[in-house]
């Protein structure tokens, strides 16, 4: 008699815990629908204490780095992204973005040499390796780093597939900022002749 209790106390108490643990997550959920980011952050943290061995802990890791990224705190965020790399199995795809977005901390804290072994590490069959060059092009640009920004976006033109046409009119725009108008007319018209002649 006492064993059979004391397993249907524990079937309760673990059922129990698991409705914690749903609530929980519904309420990040809930924060994160309504913009509550630094509400969402602790609530993360605070998740990840309370059911470390929980199904839903790589989710709630995945998008607490991102979060990071996104409110600018690119060393917590970097700390994040590294640490889902080497606690979590990964697919090559899920391994390549995280990759990218460690190499995008790092171009924001201004550690160049990082950035460049980061994006060795992911495949250049991979959407996200063109990507990484292309938002590298963009956070220099929105530095006013002019020479990076255009040389970045030229090589994406010149070698990309995906970003080739973007990168190409971020030249121009470049170019533009940098003052230099004749060089934006000239990007610009080899442009629309290169697309006339594919036509």
């Amino acid at each position: 008699m006492r064993k059979s209790s004391l397993i249907a106390f524990s079937l309760l108490l673990s059922g129990v815990l698991f409705a914690g643990e749903k609530e929980e997550l519904t309420f990040l959920n809930d924060l994160y629908g309504q913009k509550r980011y630094n509400e969402a952050i602790q609530q993360s943290k605070k998740f990840i204490k309370n059911y470390p061995e929980s199904l839903q802990r790589f989710s709630v890791d995945e998008r607490l780095a991102k979060t990071y990224y996104v409110r600018k705190d690119y060393t917590k965020s970097l700390e994040n992204f590294k640490n889902i790399l080497s606690t979590y199995q990964l697919t090559t795809e899920q391994a390549n973005e995280y990759y990218y977005y460690i190499a995008k901390c790092y171009l924001q804290l201004e550690e160049s040499e990082k950035v460049a072994e980061t994006i060795k590490k992911i495949d250049k069959k991979s959407v996200y390796y063109e990507r990484a060059f292309y938002d590298m092009g963009i956070i220099y640009l929105d530095r006013d780093d002019y020479d990076n920004s255009f040389k970045t976006f030229k090589n994406l033109a010149v070698n990309g597939n995906v970003f080739k046409n973007p990168a190409t009119f971020n030249m121009a725009l470049t170019a533009y900022n940098d003052g230099k108008y004749q060089l934006v007319i000239d990007i610009l018209n080899s442009y629309v002749t290169l697309k006339d002649k594919n036509r």
